[in-house]
């Protein structure tokens, strides 16, 4: 039962938004309240990962379900710095599948803090992007790096123009 718990969790949750926007299909406004419910749900796995970095054990692992059908850990063992380190999986089905949802995460928080304005709502976007980031940091993914990497080159080229407007403007200041 808790290899079945994990594999539904990993394959189904990152896919629950589009499930749900699809079936109550939004208007813009609503579409805006659901991409902010989905910040929220990020941070909540951000947060839960970081905490899984930071707290966990494998027997802590091995209690809540996360392995897989075989008995084995979801979450890799890894060495850093000569010290073993357990991956975090969050409220996925495993540490590469966190590493892409905060690279979902921070491209989407990184992108709307781009193109709002207000301060309050501002921060709180820099926030969410910072802790997508360190989200993903705790993972150790490569592929999920490279993929925030090619993301980021991605906003780069949607934005040159505000992006080059920026840099011209400080130079001139």
């Amino acid at each position: 039962v808790p290899a079945a718990v994990t594999s539904f969790r990993g394959y189904y949750q990152p896919l629950g938004v589009f499930f749900l926007a699809r079936a109550i299909r939004p208007r813009p406004t609503e579409l805006r309240a659901l991409l902010g419910l989905w910040l929220v749900v990020g941070a909540i796995m951000a947060g839960f990962g970081l905490l899984q970095a930071t707290t966990w054990t494998d027997a802590d692992y091995r209690a809540e379900g996360y392995v897989r059908q075989n008995g084995e850990l979801v979450v890799p063992q890894v060495s850093v710095d000569g010290k073993p380190y357990l991956r975090p999986a969050s409220t996925v089905s495993g540490p590469n599948e966190l590493g892409l949802d905060m690279v979902l995460m921070s491209v989407m928080a990184a992108t709307w803090l781009l193109s709002t304005t207000g301060r309050r709502r501002r921060l709180a976007l820099a926030a969410c992007t910072l802790l997508f980031v360190g989200g993903l940091a705790t993972t150790l993914s490569r592929s999920a790096f490279l993929g925030l990497f090619a993301a980021l080159f991605g906003i780069a080229v949607m934005y040159w123009g505000r992006l080059k407007g920026g840099f011209a403007s400080m130079g001139t200041g």
